[in-house]
């Protein structure tokens, strides 16, 4: 799960064109990093959902990372007042083995809360889930 931070503050300060710039701009940029098995979404608002395949719990975290260090390094340009804006993320993650059998929401619940972790952090940071999901029993 990634969110845009401090997102409310763009539309406030430059607009909702703008917003809508952001997040097309972000959604590009998550697009263009994406490797070939990822599935990029946006989730809702501000939020989107990336699925990452066929890694360990370590490959998934330089994965998360390099997601997040491609949009910090976006400047997004308001042509209303000609100001370049930086935009950053905040990442929760949560890593499912393959052999798993839980269901999509719980991995989505605890992705939620790691990136609940990342957004009361510093933001601009990745979280990762401290459950590793394996098979039940």
């Amino acid at each position: 799960m990634l969110d845009i931070d401090h997102f409310k503050g763009f539309n406030d300060q430059y607009g909702h064109l703008f917003g809508d710039l952001v997040l097309k701009n972000v959604a590009q940029m998550l697009e263009e990093v994406s490797r070939y098995d990822d599935i990029v979404t946006r989730y809702s608002g501000e939020e989107f959902c990336i699925i990452v395949n066929g890694v360990s719990v370590e490959e998934l975290q330089i994965v998360a990372e390099r997601y997040r260090k491609a949009i910090e390094a976006l400047r997004n340009t308001c042509t209303l007042t000609k100001t370049n804006v930086s935009v950053t993320v905040s990442v929760g993650a949560c890593f499912v083995s393959s052999e798993s059998d839980i269901i999509l929401s719980e991995i989505i619940e605890y992705a939620d809360q790691a990136l609940y972790k990342a957004k009361n952090n510093e933001r601009n940071c990745l979280v990762v889930s401290n459950r590793r999901v394996h098979r039940r029993i």
